[in-house]
């Protein structure tokens, strides 16, 4: 028997993994491009570890993924810093640095997240481009968990009927403890 805890990670859990569901994710395709030509992701993004847990956790449905964070971030950090120092890569197009990064991140999440390891890269990219904290983010990605489902009916829906989209999401974000009430 769960917890009302453990159920309330596993409903958070739940509904980020609807987001993988999209199948077309609506990005902007400036930002992207100037993220990338504006070096922006040399920036450092504080929340990208805890916001790496939260997705890795949802897409494997296992709370315990330290290993696999590590890993990952690692394989990021790596890459900035790389990018950080320079040299040859400052010479190399936009477009190549992005698609080294996309590269080596799906080389690092492919043996963990399988099937989901592309549409991950993209959330990747697009969250290290929206430069937001992760409740920010998430709102926008309930916006466009919106506009894709907006055509399915209610019944359809995995969320409860009393509540919003919104007030459901940000209700789980908002108690960001695990069973231990530990921070995740």
């Amino acid at each position: 028997s769960f917890s009302s805890s453990c159920r309330h990670l596993s409903d958070a859990h739940d509904l980020i993994t609807q987001f993988y569901s999209i199948r077309d994710i609506i990005g902007n395709t400036s930002s992207v491009q100037q993220f990338w030509k504006q070096r922006k992701y040399l920036r450092k993004n504080i929340w990208l570890q805890t916001w790496l847990r939260q997705e890795i956790q949802a897409l494997t449905r296992d709370e315990n993924v330290d290993a696999i964070i590590y890993h990952i971030h690692g394989v990021i950090e790596s890459f900035m810093k790389r990018q950080e120092k320079g040299h040859a890569s400052k010479m190399a197009p936009p477009e190549k640095r992005r698609e080294e990064f996309k590269s080596l991140l799906m080389e690092a999440a492919r043996p963990f997240l399988l099937g989901q390891t592309e549409r991950f890269v993209a959330e990747v990219e697009l969250f290290l481009v929206s430069h937001l904290n992760i409740d920010a983010y998430s709102r926008l990605r309930v916006q466009r968990l919106k506009e894709s489902t907006s055509h399915v009916s209610r019944e359809q829906d995995v969320l409860p009927q009393d509540r919003s989209l919104e007030d459901h999401y940000l209700y789980f974000l908002g108690d960001e403890t695990d069973c231990n009430d530990e921070i995740w």
